[in-house]
């Protein structure tokens, strides 16, 4: 996976905060599995590998405090279901 553009907040998966013109690796999946998805947003990415969903960048919609403004991919825990629930009236 390569990405390129804007990266302050690390949503390039680069290992750092700089930005680039040029596509660069992203650094950080695990080396024996297959990337079957990518996303990207204006301050996150997400990918798809070996069935398991990993995060970069500004991710605040999947940790309970905010941006955590990860500068390489990580593997998000899964969580248990919920359920229905009352989003509003």
């Amino acid at each position: 996976v390569f990405a390129w553009g804007e990266n302050s907040y690390g949503q390039l998966g680069t290992g750092f905060h700089k930005p680039s013109v040029k596509p660069i690796k992203v650094i950080g999946f695990p080396a024996s599995k297959t990337v079957t998805a990518v996303v990207c947003g204006g301050r996150h990415s997400m990918a798809i590998v070996a069935g398991s969903v990993f995060a970069w960048g500004c991710n605040g919609k999947l940790v309970a405090n905010g941006c955590d403004r990860k500068v390489r991919p990580a593997e998000k825990k899964k969580r248990k279901r919920l359920g229905p629930h009352l989003v509003s009236r």
